[in-house]
């Protein structure tokens, strides 16, 4: 008898948690498959593929919020904000799949705003910033333009996280980088958050019994970070949408403490079964 391989085993397709608007699940998301070919999907954006795609395949639900006619009018700033780090392992395929679908979606947004020109595309952009541990540094793409989302696709297929480690970590650095983007003036603003894990600093921890003695390296937080400062230059920024997607329950104080400096915040659990 052939032996079931656990990681293809799907979980309820429904939204992973009622009241999330901008963030829809998707019954393909459940499946982790550790040889996924992310060529294939990025086959499917419309940049390199000119084939009709079923409208189902979507992850940031951004036609909810917006319409064709207010991004040829402001332009979109996109943003993925992504926890790379070990935490992340047990969701490393749904957190790239993900994002690929994030594009489609926004795809499909745009290619039904009337009469398109190429100064609309110009003001459709994409950035992508990822951070681990203090001592790791971020990667940053600062914005680029639709006619370069490959660069951004670049930046999802090189994300390798090797191994599993339960750490806080320095979401703040991340936030930080945020308000370094070029941002377009009165542009739509959406953000795409991935957390494993909280910040540094005990005040963002949830239970933190029975977590490793080395959880928190920086457990009254990251010497010379200004949390308060950064938060209130987010805040600043005007984002439409803060879509805050968690992988499990230790994000809960972080994402409470930091959700008031955000007009629109969002917060969802995808029900995905883990990778060993």
């Amino acid at each position: 008898m052939e032996k079931k391989n656990p990681n293809h085993t799907t979980e309820d397709p429904n939204k992973a948690k009622e009241g999330c608007e901008s963030i829809t699940y998707n019954k393909d998301l459940a499946k982790q498959d550790p040889n996924e070919d992310f060529l294939n999907l990025k086959k499917n954006l419309v940049f390199f593929n000119k084939n009709v795609r079923d409208p189902e395949i979507r992850f940031v639900a951004l036609a909810n919020e917006v319409t064709p006619e207010d991004v040829k009018e402001k332009g979109l700033d996109f943003v993925i904000l992504a926890d790379v780090s070990g935490s992340s392992y047990p969701f490393r395929v749904y957190q790239k799949k993900s994002m690929y679908f994030s594009l489609f979606d926004i795809e499909d947004l745009v290619y039904q705003i009337p009469d398109i020109t190429p100064e609309d595309f110009d003001k459709i952009r994409f950035a992508f910033i990822a951070y681990s541990d203090k001592n790791e540094g971020v990667k940053v793409l600062d914005f680029v333009p639709y006619n370069k989302i490959a660069e951004l696709c670049d930046k999802i297929d090189e994300i390798e996280i090797k191994e599993e480690t339960i750490k806080a970590r320095n979401v703040f650095e991340g936030l930080e980088k945020l308000n370094g983007l070029t941002w377009n003036e009165d542009s739509i603003r959406v953000l795409l958050h991935y957390c494993s894990d909280p910040a540094y600093g005990s005040k963002y921890h949830v239970n933190p019994k029975g977590l490793p003695s080395d959880y928190d390296a920086y457990p009254n937080g990251v010497d010379g970070q200004n949390e308060e400062e950064i938060l209130e230059n987010c805040s600043n920024l005007n984002l439409l949408i803060y879509n805050f997607v968690k992988f499990n329950n230790r994000c809960e104080s972080f994402s409470k403490a930091i959700s008031p400096s955000f007009g629109k915040f969002d917060q969802n659990q995808p029900k995905v079964d883990p990778l060993k």
